[in-house]
């Protein structure tokens, strides 16, 4: 089977071939082929420690959860897919994921085919719904609370917003003059999860809430399958747990 592989914020594709090689060269060995590809804008890494193990370009699909950014991230998987696919399956960390399943939700509205039949999903981050511009808004109703938008005070407000973690990061970005909202399983409970998918997390990623609200989010429950780890917003790097991914992979790709 032929897997599109997309990377987060900060990566690139090399970079995340380079940090999958455990759980691909299991796969490779029975015939699988994965296909990496870079996002087109050019960004910070999150942690600089990035910097001092792999080499520049670090790249994003996009920096900010505006409509055009999102829609161009959208658009370039969309070209992807019809240049060089069809994909059997998605491999994607963080925004990668995030940005797949956007374009599953998009033609899952507009009843289309599902672009893949299924996924493998690590440290996903829930996707942005390009119908829903009201994101800013509440993250300005957060903001203006005086509370710590990181606390347990945001509840899942903190899920529904756009996207605090870009304005943490990137306070310029505020007067972006639209945000869009994530997808939620309590704002858009007709959206759902259409194939299956292996959604594997860390405990320690501060996003993890995310991750398991996707999780969620499964038309069929027989559908989800989730593989939980001790680490933070990272790809596995430990033996064991990749070895389970991989097992997880093949059983789930021996039944399509």
């Amino acid at each position: 089977m032929k897997l599109l592989c997309l990377h987060g914020v900060g990566g690139n594709a090399q970079m995340f071939e380079a940090q999958t090689n455990q759980i691909t060269s299991v796969l490779k060995s029975y015939g699988h082929q994965f296909d990496f590809y870079d996002g087109a804008m050019d960004c910070e890494p999150p942690d600089d420690r990035i910097k001092q193990i792999y080499p520049p370009p670090y790249l994003a699909f996009y920096k900010s959860p505006i409509p055009e950014d999102v829609a161009d991230a959208v658009d370039l998987i969309e070209s992807i897919i019809e240049d060089e696919g069809p994909f059997d399956g998605i491999l994607g960390f963080s925004q990668g994921c995030c940005v797949a399943t956007s374009l599953m939700f998009e033609r899952q509205k507009a009843n289309t085919k599902p672009p893949f039949r299924f996924g493998v999903f690590i440290g996903a981050s829930l996707p942005f719904n390009a119908d829903d511009l009201s994101g800013k808004e509440v993250w300005e109703d957060i903001a203006a609370s005086g509370k710590d938008p990181r606390s347990e005070f945001a509840g899942e407000l903190e899920l529904l917003q756009s996207g605090k973690e870009f304005i943490l990061n990137n306070p310029d970005t505020v007067n972006e003059p639209i945000w869009l909202r994530r997808y939620h399983s309590l704002t858009t409970p007709a959206v759902k999860l259409q194939i299956p998918i292996l959604h594997v997390m860390g405990s320690a990623d501060p996003y993890v809430r995310q991750a398991r609200t996707l999780a969620s989010m499964h038309e069929n429950a027989y559908d989800r399958l989730v593989i939980e780890h001790a680490g933070a917003h990272e790809v596995p790097r430990d033996a064991a747990t990749n070895n389970k991914i991989a097992k997880h992979m093949l059983v789930m790709m021996g039944m399509l």
